[in-house]
């Protein structure tokens, strides 16, 4: 009986969003709403409402000619940018749960493996696999060119914004490995600050939030480097004994979260980390056993991993994996297959009431948690 209950209830309350309350069905509804919330006491039925409801559901897909390798949302919440496997750009406004397309170009025949939005939106940059970084300015809902990076490289393996600067990883024509620190200026001239040299390759790099620090993702360690004056500074280094596959920080910039491919097993691990005063302290590990189309036991793909500060996001071979922040501490709570190939990269909005996904050859899919929209209301 309670079941009935609740899902009539559930019915009339999604409803009651969309009917206004001086139309004959909005009086209704809301009579009826009134009468549930009479026999059942309100934080009750709050709690039984809310567990009735899923936690992501998908609502809109977007079709992409070729496998989608980089999506952002931009600070604000306002802008998606999207990067595929054939150098498509393409940018998207982002209102009231709704992707609209404003522009896509072919900017190179080469893949688009990463993009940044600067925090105060005013850039887009795109690292590609052809060895240059192209920068765009955002003006009138239109993405403009500014600016392309070329640097004497053999590889660009990062980038990232700091509120004051851009940062971009290479691997030179030397094989040294280099994090380059510079800043953008109107005359479009990119001026280096700081150069920062490391003995392994640079697979992940990620400024936290509140741009104090920043952590790399080597070969063979995790560090962590505080970010001063343009210049940074190292704190902390932890041995891996495995591949980073990802770097994902909270928005408060309290939780780190990395991902790597245990070796000699291929195992997937998680750890997390939470920062306070300038220390990180590791709190969980976990060890992930996903099967997937592919195999029994599937490692995350690359640079998939995003964190909401309530939740995280990461691709598993063709399953999208979501886990739940409680107590800072990882619980799974949705697994699901995106068609037959790698979920490529996952993104949260801002608020974290929305996610997106982009995957080999099928839609970016546009998710929404209204359980947890319901809750911050």
């Amino acid at each position: 009986m309670h079941s009935k209950i609740i899902a009539g209830f559930l019915s009339l309350f999604m409803q009651q969003e969309k009917e206004p309350a001086v139309t004959p069905a909005g009086k209704l509804i809301r009579k009826e709403c009134s009468y549930l919330s009479s026999i059942i006491p309100v934080v009750e039925l709050q709690n039984l409402i809310l567990s009735y409801l899923p936690d992501w559901e998908e609502i809109q897909e977007f079709h992409a000619e070729n496998a989608i390798h980089s999506l952002e949302f931009s600070l604000d919440g306002q802008y998606v940018a999207s990067g595929s496997y054939r150098g498509e750009l393409c940018f998207f406004r982002f209102c009231k749960g709704e992707l609209k397309l404003l522009q896509c170009a072919k900017i190179d025949s080469f893949a688009i493996e990463q993009l940044a939005f600067s925090p105060d939106g005013n850039y887009l940059a795109a690292r590609c696999n052809g060895g240059y970084i192209n920068i765009y300015t955002l003006v009138n809902d239109k993405l403009c060119f500014f600016e392309q990076i070329k640097p004497n490289a053999c590889l660009i393996q990062s980038i990232a914004f700091h509120k004051t600067f851009f940062a971009y990883a290479i691997e030179d024509s030397s094989n040294k490995h280099k994090a380059i620190i510079g800043t953008l200026s109107k005359n479009k001239n990119y001026t280096v600050v700081q150069e920062r040299l490391f003995d392994t390759p640079i697979l992940q790099m990620s400024f936290s939030p509140n741009d104090k620090f920043v952590v790399f993702g080597l070969a063979k360690s995790i560090e962590f480097c505080e970010s001063l004056d343009n210049k940074l500074k190292l704190i902390k280094t932890i041995p891996i004994n495995g591949q980073i596959r990802g770097i994902a920080i909270s928005p408060d910039s309290q939780l780190i979260i990395v991902s790597y491919t245990r070796y000699p097993d291929q195992q997937a691990i998680i750890i997390m980390f939470q920062c306070g005063h300038g220390k990180f302290e590791l709190i969980q590990i976990l060890e992930i056993n996903i099967a997937d189309l592919f195999s029994n036991k599937c490692s995350m793909n690359h640079n998939s991993m995003a964190c909401s500060g309530k939740y995280l996001s990461a691709g598993f071979g063709n399953k999208l994996q979501i886990w739940q922040l409680k107590n800072k501490q990882l619980e799974p709570v949705q697994s699901c297959k995106i068609g037959q190939f790698h979920v490529l990269k996952t993104t949260f909005s801002p608020q974290g009431t929305y996610l997106l996904t982009g995957s080999n050859f099928a839609p970016i899919k546009l998710w929404h948690n209204q359980k947890l929209e319901l809750m911050d209301k």
